[in-house]
């Protein structure tokens, strides 16, 4: 009795991350809703869209990988929005990684308590 209770609670469990997975197909992870005001830089904040962005994030030919990663890096910074994280709550602009992106990431910011989790940081 226990083992079918305990399969049938990792089936619904699984049903469910199957469900969330497939919902975070239709959504986008940055946001339509960002203006200027939002934009810690401002209107230079966000220089490459989606497609410079992914265009940009390919290795070049001869580029060895430190070189690679020190201009990934400013590709990156190039292509995210650097929020006025204070201003707003955590899932507002995404802070909070979303249950979509990665529900563990998700349950320890909305959980733990650890700052580090309840607002996403990047770091080198």
């Amino acid at each position: 009795m226990f083992i079918r209770s305990f399969v049938i609670i990792l089936l619904i469990l699984g049903s469910g991350l199957t469900l969330v997975n497939f919902y975070g197909l239709t959504q986008n992870l940055r946001p339509d809703n960002i203006a200027i005001e939002n934009l810690r830089f401002g209107d230079i904040d966000v220089s490459l869209n989606k497609e410079e962005l992914l265009q940009s994030s390919k290795m070049l030919p001869n580029e060895n990988p430190i070189d690679y990663s020190k201009r990934l890096t400013t590709v990156i910074a190039n292509g995210i929005a650097h929020i006025h994280w204070e201003k707003y709550d955590s899932s507002k602009f995404n802070q909070l990684v979303p249950i979509w992106e990665n529900w563990a990431l998700y349950a320890m910011g909305k959980f733990s308590g650890i700052p580090e989790y309840e607002r996403y940081h990047y770091s080198n």
